[in-house]
């Protein structure tokens, strides 16, 4: 069995904010940062300085305070936030379209991300999870994969794309609709 083995973190000449001792590039699953040699005694951490991006004013206005909204990245991508922070704390998500109707209610059908970055198709209308005993009153359409510009065959639904290692499947959008096609690349 061979070891595997860490690379030691790199030395800067910044200080850390906290205890003084130096801080050093590491390394985690989302990229490099900056944290303290004094770890795990010290937690401090900051992001490198190239990973900062700047923030965008828009033309749309905080329906709070009135002021611009700048567009912001965060955990999970791109968002509105109220340029008047920390008075007006407002945040909007920026909703990618996916240019196609929603096989059950006829909404537009939106691209989102995961916690852990997988996009996914959900329906506008979609109100979320339904809590124990309570209704869902909006739309229940959620699917995996990537939307296509092809309609099935059979029922007029858009497809959707998805790879399964090697093996590429386009299959309809409707619960109700069995047609699919698979492709080895």
């Amino acid at each position: 069995n061979e070891e595997i083995v860490k690379a030691p973190p790199q030395e800067t000449d910044e200080k850390c904010e906290k205890c003084g001792k130096p801080l050093v590039i590491r390394k985690s699953r989302n990229g490099e940062f900056l944290g303290c040699s004094g770890f795990p005694e010290c937690r401090f951490t900051k992001p490198l300085k190239e990973d900062i991006k700047e923030p965008v004013i828009t033309d749309v206005l905080c329906e709070k305070c009135g002021k611009p909204m700048a567009e912001k990245y965060g955990r999970y991508g791109k968002f509105l936030a109220c340029t008047g922070y920390p008075e007006c704390k407002n945040i909007k998500s920026i909703r990618e379209d996916a240019g196609v109707k929603c096989p059950k209610c006829g909404g537009k059908v939106l691209v989102r991300k995961s916690r852990k970055g997988q996009k996914f198709l959900i329906c506008e209308n979609n109100k979320g999870r339904k809590e124990e005993g309570q209704e869902n009153t909006g739309c229940s359409f959620i699917s995996w994969g990537i939307a296509t510009k092809e309609t099935c065959p059979k029922c007029g639904s858009f497809m959707v794309k998805s790879f399964y290692g090697k093996t590429e499947k386009v299959k309809c959008s409707s619960d109700s609709c069995d047609y699919e096609t698979t492709s080895k690349k």
